[in-house]
């Protein structure tokens, strides 16, 4: 019996269920680490207003919170200007690939913990997916919790739907934000 083989095997049906599992919740296939799927995450989903580009990951919590550690040391707006301009060049289609991909997930773990959103849910105990709406006319980023499974995504059009919330929500009370006058 190869235990390699069996480890293999293992880690391919794991991703295999990973992707099954995204594409019935409406998502579809980007990088698929098979270590890192099917454990305790932490998801993001991001929306472009300006582009209507919609993108989601998720990311381990041990990684997660190592990232966090990291970046306690950074800038606050550096933080968020770097988030702000990730999910623009990612938005603009400038070839998106596991690298930008990788960096775009760093940078939301570096913005969204300095947010209160992060801080109402209790470190990511309370509700483990975030959503970071980017207004472009703005520049405006606009974070938000919700609650969800600990290893899956949220079906695609639930997001959609949350969105589509905040952004009424925004409209009305911020549209300074959306860059209404």
């Amino acid at each position: 019996m190869n235990t390699s083989t069996i480890e293999s095997d293992f880690k391919a049906a794991r991703a295999k269920t990973a992707v099954t599992i995204m594409n019935a919740t409406g998502w579809k296939q980007g990088v698929v680490n098979p270590d890192c799927v099917s454990v305790d995450s932490v998801f993001f989903y991001v929306f472009d207003y300006q582009t209507q580009w919609i993108w989601c990951c998720s990311i381990p919590k041990d990684a997660f919170f190592a990232v966090l550690e990291q970046s306690k040391a950074a800038d606050q707006a550096a933080s968020i200007a770097c988030c702000g301009h990730m999910i623009a060049e990612c938005a603009a289609g400038n070839g998106l690939n596991p690298d930008k991909e990788n960096d775009l997930a760093i940078s939301l773990t570096a913005y969204i913990g300095i947010t209160r959103s992060y801080q109402l849910t209790e470190r990511a105990t309370k509700a483990n997916h975030f959503a970071v709406i980017r207004y472009g006319l703005t520049d405006t980023l606009r974070p938000f919790a919700m609650g969800g499974p600990a290893r899956h995504l949220i079906a695609s059009n639930e997001i959609e739907r949350s969105m589509d919330q905040v952004i009424a929500m925004d409209s009305v009370n911020h549209p300074e934000w959306i860059g209404q006058t």
